[in-house]
């Protein structure tokens, strides 16, 4: 009775759209954030080594997080998980504006406070993810899923015309204050509703209590048992690994590539990301759509083949022509759209939901796990063949790597196909003897 009572309907629906505006205002703070002192930092060092290293080692800390934060969020309260850390990232954005009110530049501090925002950010993520299946029915998950990415573009296409604004006419600690009024607005909307959690695996009191290690461990092969007895989602796991390795030199070094090789100002960067996020509305919004998509798979696969090439033109796109690399950031934007929201429909759908907090944070875990060493890697590639063509290479090899891996689909989705028929039969055959008997 109380697992029924547990069902998603349109009445939690309506709460996850109140839950997720709230939570659409926090990303606008954490990305006027993000970006002020991201842009601080690459002005500051105009070096494309210290810069990659920067990144690496304040990504690190997710990467070693994002296993336990999975596991976190299957045990505990969801909305206690997400108050606490957004409050924590909040206070860290307290802690940035003091030191650049003190002229305190120090880098150690910045790579110190940003390892603890993303360390934050894992269990955050990890927790809203995980609300999605307990309050969206199934036949609107990829709705929904398409929704949380067109509205968060949306507040992104303002973030970045927001942040150039507030950089080009006060002083750059000043726009920080913008995250504490974003903070409040994700905190009223979070405690305005009761979040449902899901009904306790069946198999938690197998698990003996006095050996939480060992609880945690059982917990967290949980979720690689779950990617690794699923075809079609460990096909996709190893698909997004190899594609966001590739992709990271142009996510690391952009903002470098764009202050550098076009002489851009803060203005020119933020149209250029407000671009990027139109392109993910649009994208998002044909996730939106009644349509009956057939097969999200092959659309991630449609969408990593299409952000490469995207990624290339605008790579090599002559000095300060701007309008071209408008055009391919919006493209790019599309192709991600459309990625996101079918790559978490897969997800969805073909994971338990007790089990989407461990299989998002363990999805995530691979993912991002070689991120900071391509991180690191990105700097010196640079220096060593120049940004442009680090980008047009690896994107390259990314198209090239997509095709190929596009049969080897087709045959797992054969293979599955054949599976699921001979066991409906076996089923069938089965009814009918019990029947006859």
């Amino acid at each position: 009775m109380n697992e029924l009572l547990n069902q998603p309907s349109a009445q939690t629906e309506r709460n996850f759209i109140i839950f997720w505006i709230g939570q659409i205002f926090s990303i606008l703070g954490s990305w006027v954030v993000n970006f002020t002192v991201n842009w601080w930092v690459v002005s500051t060092f105009q070096d494309a080594t210290k810069i990659s290293i920067y990144s690496a080692l304040t990504y690190l800390p997710f990467v070693i997080t994002v296993p336990f934060a999975g596991v976190w969020v299957d045990r505990w309260n969801k909305k206690k998980t997400i108050l606490i850390f957004d409050t924590i990232i909040a206070l860290s954005t307290l802690t940035y504006l003091i030191a650049f009110q003190a002229n305190f530049t120090q880098i150690w501090f910045f790579i110190l406070i940003g390892a603890i925002n993303t360390s934050c950010s894992a269990f955050h993520e990890s927790a809203v993810a995980a609300m999605v299946p307990l309050m969206v029915r199934r036949e609107n998950l990829s709705r929904i899923n398409g929704l949380r990415t067109f509205s968060g573009s949306g507040i992104r296409i303002i973030g970045p015309i927001i942040t150039g604004i507030l950089l080009r006419f006060m002083p750059l600690e000043k726009s920080l204050w913008i995250d504490f009024i974003t903070y409040g607005i994700a905190v009223c909307a979070l405690l305005s509703m009761k979040l449902p959690e899901p009904p306790k695996n069946q198999r938690k009191s197998e698990i003996n209590s006095d050996h939480p290690v060992r609880a945690y461990f059982t917990e967290f092969k949980e979720g690689f048992n779950a990617i690794k007895n699923t075809p079609v989602v460990k096909y996709l796991v190893i698909l997004t690994l190899i594609a966001n390795f590739l992709h990271t030199p142009y996510n690391t070094l952009y903002t470098f590539f764009i202050q550098t090789m076009h002489d851009g100002t803060t203005i020119d960067y933020s149209y250029l990301v407000m671009f990027s996020q139109i392109g993910i509305l649009v994208g998002s919004f044909l996730m939106t759509l009644k349509i009956k998509w057939k097969d999200f798979t092959q659309l991630v696969i449609l969408g990593n083949i299409g952000l490469g090439f995207f990624t290339i033109i605008s790579a090599i796109t002559p000095y300060r022509v701007f309008w071209i690399m408008y055009i391919c950031n919006a493209g790019s934007g599309i192709m991600l759209g459309i990625i996101l929201a079918s790559y978490y429909s897969v997800l969805q759908t073909n994971v338990a939901p007790e089990l989407q907090g461990r299989i998002y944070a363990f999805d995530a875990f691979l993912s991002v796990s070689i991120m900071p060493i391509a991180m690191s890697l990105s700097g010196l590639m640079a220096e060593a063949m120049g940004v442009q063509f680090l980008f047009v290479i690896c994107d390259g090899i990314s198209i090239v790597f997509s095709c190929l891996m596009f049969p080897v689909y087709l045959k797992i989705k054969k293979e599955t196909n054949r599976n699921l028929d001979g066991l409906e039969d076996k089923n069938l055959h089965n009814c009918i003897s019990k029947v006859q008997d």
